[in-house]
């Protein structure tokens, strides 16, 4: 069964990068991988389709992504869904980390690439 993979960030370039990694890493694994730009995007695609994992972005306009996985966590159709964070700011990164797995960017290739394995549980 294919796993859905969701990057929720507002910086276009950064989005792109990370998306770009995990396809390339992903590639002929069955996994898909959905951009949103913003919370509100992101919200969207949950609510049309199942996602196994969200990668998302603290520090965002409009809703941040520590709102944001609040909100994913109190809906039960979505409750489950594992969260990675990513953030520049140290401050954002400590918040998230009493909830979360955090990646303070920059961060490397691998660092995204095991935090993915380990969330989705694959070796």
């Amino acid at each position: 069964m294919e796993k859905k993979i969701l990057v929720v960030d507002d910086n276009k370039n950064l989005r792109e990068l990370v998306v770009d990694m995990l396809t390339s890493f992903w590639a002929g694994n069955d996994m898909s991988i959905i951009s949103a730009l913003d919370v509100e995007n992101a919200q969207e695609v949950i609510k049309k389709i199942e996602v196994d994992l969200i990668i998302s972005d603290i520090e965002m306009p409009g809703k941040d992504g520590l709102t944001f996985f609040k909100e994913v966590k109190e809906a039960p159709k979505s409750s489950h869904i594992p969260f990675i964070f990513m953030s520049g700011s140290r401050e954002s990164c400590q918040k998230a980390r009493k909830v979360g797995i955090v990646l303070e960017k920059p961060f490397k290739f691998n660092e995204l690439i095991e935090a993915t394995k380990n969330l989705l549980e694959i070796s």
